[in-house]
């Protein structure tokens, strides 16, 4: 199995945190994001990592290749990452996964590799990891889901039916991907870039079957802001 790290974004809200340094590398006690990515993946026998580069991609393949070198690296690079969006990174390296399942990361999440086993143990093609730990309010990408897990409605504007938080680690399938790649690819060439990769999967989870992964069991956390930064140096100490 593959994996695709979503890395071209400027992080704008850790300030000056990521002035020098890509999102990517932001340091959890002492360690960058994408490492404890890269650890999981790896306890899970997942070698081969495509990384979509952007905002300060020549550090973010430096610190890779140096520091990773038993992982077998592709790397895409979203140029326009200034005025694009994380669908647009996916569309630039859709070709890398378009016939495989996949685990999907956007480069903010932290999880544990037992949290990634069940993940990929799962019988479900279409996996979101999700958690209720938090309280659901607008710009949170939320789910409601049916009495078999299978996702039936996804927004970021908080809706009475929602009941979890969707984070950016999933398993999806190739059926996923070539949808979700057609509706990207007509945004395009209607001149559409800004559209976040989970904004797509609104509309996808209304034609193909996805299924939520509670995860409140495990490590799972999400480094957007400078709040979140401060509450997971103490947080994952205790994993």
């Amino acid at each position: 199995m593959k994996a695709l790290i979503l890395a071209a974004g400027l992080g704008s809200r850790l300030k000056e945190n990521t002035k020098n340094i890509p999102k990517a590398m932001v340091q959890i006690n002492s360690k960058p994001i994408i490492s404890y990515q890269i650890e999981s993946l790896k306890y899970n026998q997942i070698y081969k990592i495509g990384v979509v580069l952007g905002h300060k991609k020549d550090v973010l393949k430096s610190y890779l290749l140096n520091n990773h070198q038993d992982i077998d690296f592709s790397f895409f690079n979203n140029y326009e990452y200034e005025t694009s969006n994380s669908a647009y990174s996916f569309y630039n390296a859709y070709d890398y996964i378009k016939d495989d399942t996949y685990i999907h990361l956007n480069c903010d999440i932290i999880f544990s590799s037992e949290l990634l086993k069940k993940m990929i143990d799962s019988s479900y093609k279409n996996v979101i990891a999700l958690s209720k730990k938090l309280d659901l309010k607008d710009n949170m990408e939320q789910v409601s889901l049916d009495s078999d897990k299978k996702i039936i409605k996804m927004d970021n504007i908080k809706f009475d039916t929602a009941t979890f938080k969707a984070y950016g680690l999933a398993k999806l399938s190739s059926e996923s991907s070539k949808f979700i790649f057609k509706i990207i690819e007509r945004d395009i060439r209607q001149g559409h870039k800004k559209k976040n990769y989970y904004g797509i999967m609104r509309k996808a989870v209304l034609n193909i079957k996805y299924y939520g992964l509670d995860c409140d069991d495990d490590l799972l956390l999400e480094v957007n802001t400078l709040e979140d930064l401060d509450i997971i140096k103490n947080s994952i100490l205790s994993y």
